[in-house]
């Protein structure tokens, strides 16, 4: 399928079981924007010292692409979708170089350095040079990245429904979600809801 770009993104640490924030950077005029990608009730926890995230892009409309991030990538769970506009300029590019801040740049869907016949991709990912910077170091503009947060889960106000996402508790879900399909099949009895308070 043309223009279909995949990439499977593998970081290490420990983080046990700290909550990963994800947040869109996008990268306009030397503008910058941000936006956060999962809700605030979404808690996504790492739980191993070694995550994998499948990041995988496919042509949407005319003008755009779909982003789609998934967690973990043996399942094909969704994390997010984003809609970015298609330029046949750009690729998916993992991102070496972190900033001053807490938010770790992890991939980009970006332009290369220009050179004399061309654009230079690896030049730009292997640069050591922040996505934040790449604007005024190469003049390279309209371009998203995007960035790993971690911080301690802290959990919601009494009260508060949240959803927690992890390996852990995926495959508890994925468990209920065919014992859920099972029960329709079989029309013996309702399956009862699902207690969201049990994690």
């Amino acid at each position: 399928m043309q223009g279909v770009q995949h990439l499977n993104l593998t970081i290490k640490g420990e983080f046990n079981g700290k909550r990963a924030k994800l947040k869109k950077i996008s990268c306009n005029n030397g503008v910058f924007t941000e936006r956060e990608l999962l809700p605030d009730f979404v808690h996504f926890i790492l739980v191993d010292s070694v995550e994998t995230l499948d990041f995988m892009i496919a042509p949407y409309k005319e003008d755009s692409i779909r982003l789609t991030c998934f967690y973990p990538p043996v399942d094909n769970m969704p994390l997010f979708t984003d809609t970015v506009r298609l330029d046949r300029h750009k690729i998916l590019m993992e991102t070496y170089t972190p900033g001053d801040g807490f938010d770790i740049p992890i991939i980009s869907y970006t332009s290369g350095i220009s050179v004399q016949g061309g654009i230079w991709f690896c030049g730009l990912r292997d640069s050591k040079v922040e996505p934040r910077k790449w604007y005024e170091k190469y003049g390279i503009d309209d371009y998203v990245y995007y960035t790993i947060r971690l911080e301690e889960d802290k959990p919601s106000s009494k009260g508060t429904v949240y959803v927690k996402i992890s390996k852990q508790f995926w495959g508890l879900m994925l468990l209920y979600q065919k014992y859920r399909e099972q029960a329709t099949l079989t029309q013996a009895y309702k399956a009862p809801a699902f207690p969201l308070g049990a994690f």
